[in-house]
């Protein structure tokens, strides 16, 4: 992400040595190769800027994409940390331990049950 800032400074003077290597090649004089050389390292700041906010832009929303994933899986996670937390609470009815008058209660509601059927 650090290189991305370098970008604007890299173009204009990649592009100054390319204009001064391209004119010492032909013979001009020194106020036009400067003219040249200014103008083609403002030109190329100006794309280089471009170019960078177009990069962190693009790094932005994915960073932002990530974030936001891994705030969906932690989400899932606790849901279901959730799920398993009410799974452990409960408890079954136990209906293995009825006194003997809640067993008479029930013989006699299954017998007057059984008769309405019939």
């Amino acid at each position: 992400m650090t290189i991305i800032r370098y970008i604007p400074g890299i173009l204009s003077l990649t592009s100054a040595l390319l204009i001064i290597l391209a004119s010492m090649q032909q013979s001009i004089r020194f106020n036009v190769l400067c003219l040249r050389v200014s103008i083609f390292m403002i030109s190329f700041y100006v794309l280089g800027i471009i170019a960078e906010k177009i990069l962190s832009d693009i790094f932005l929303y994915e960073k932002s994409k990530k974030e936001k994933e891994v705030q969906i899986q932690n989400e899932l996670r606790q849901s279901h940390a959730a799920e398993e937390k009410e799974d452990e609470t409960f408890t079954p009815l136990k209906v293995n331990k009825i006194d003997g008058q809640d067993a008479k209660i029930l013989a006699k509601a299954i017998k007057t049950a059984s008769y309405q059927d019939e």
